[in-house]
């Protein structure tokens, strides 16, 4: 077998094992990637360290808590249930970052079952 010798061998040797790798990962690695989180919002007080606090502190500054809403929504569908719905065929195939960032979408919008994850 020959070696990767050019940097763009190099290079795509180490995507290939870093995708590889990627398959290998726990569930739980791509959750946490992912925002999966099994806390409550209200534990970051009790939990997180001073430099974090601080950092929040500094980025609500001048906002008024009492006025302060968030308001976002997570929206996926595959077409399990939405005839017309669809995601890139990358995404779900195959051995490539689009299908990482399928697996972290699918974590961060609590997806336990593919079957059924458009209901």
């Amino acid at each position: 077998m020959k070696l990767p010798t050019t940097t763009r061998e190099r290079r795509s040797l180490r995507l290939l094992l870093g995708l590889v790798g990627i398959l290998f990962l726990p569930g739980c690695l791509t959750d946490r990637l992912g925002g999966a989180f099994s806390k409550d919002p209200e534990e970051l007080a009790q939990h997180a360290r001073p430099t974090t606090k601080s950092l929040i502190e500094q980025a609500y500054e001048g906002i008024d808590p009492a006025r302060a809403v968030d308001y976002h929504t997570h929206i996926i569908a595959i077409g399990t249930s939405a005839s017309d719905a669809f995601v890139n065929a990358k995404m779900r195939s195959g051995i490539n970052l689009e299908r990482l960032k399928f697996w972290i979408y699918e974590s961060a919008s609590g997806i336990k079952n593919l079957e059924t994850a458009d209901e």
